[in-house]
């Protein structure tokens, strides 16, 4: 997907750990040329920013200590369908991987692997936008 100068890509982080939001900011900012970011680490606080932020890309920690990755997933999926959801975990086994797709996620990245977080964002942007002029 080819971000035009003017585009300003809103990412919503549900993160509790204020170092790995920064390196997923970081990562992100070398993929998107003009981002805005919101970090939660609640529910009430995800739930409230999906309405009030209206993000265009999601990415979610899988475990986090009062809230998790995938009621994060269900909560997007029922407040805006289209919106690209990445889970991003500290480790990951493939049925929790199978799990998070079959939940509806568009992918994962393990944080080990924080490189790939860049051309995922810009991947499930892509796909996204694929979804809406399909349904156009």
């Amino acid at each position: 997907m080819k971000q035009k100068a003017s585009d300003q890509v809103k990412v919503l982080l549900a993160e509790d750990l204020a170092s790995d939001a920064e390196l997923e900011q970081r990562e992100l900012k070398t993929a998107l040329q003009s981002c805005i970011f919101r970090v939660v680490e609640t529910r009430d606080a995800f739930t409230s920013a999906l309405q009030e932020f209206t993000p265009d890309l999601i990415i979610s920690d899988y475990k986090m200590p009062s809230f998790d990755g995938l009621t994060a997933l269900r909560l997007a999926r029922e407040y805006q369908p289209l919106i690209p959801f990445i889970i991003a975990t500290g480790s990951m086994n493939e049925d929790t991987a199978v799990e998070c797709m079959k939940a509806g996620a568009d992918d994962y990245v393990i944080k080990e692997h924080i490189r790939r977080l860049g051309p995922a964002a810009l991947n499930a942007l892509k796909m996204a936008e694929e979804r809406r002029q399909k349904l156009a």
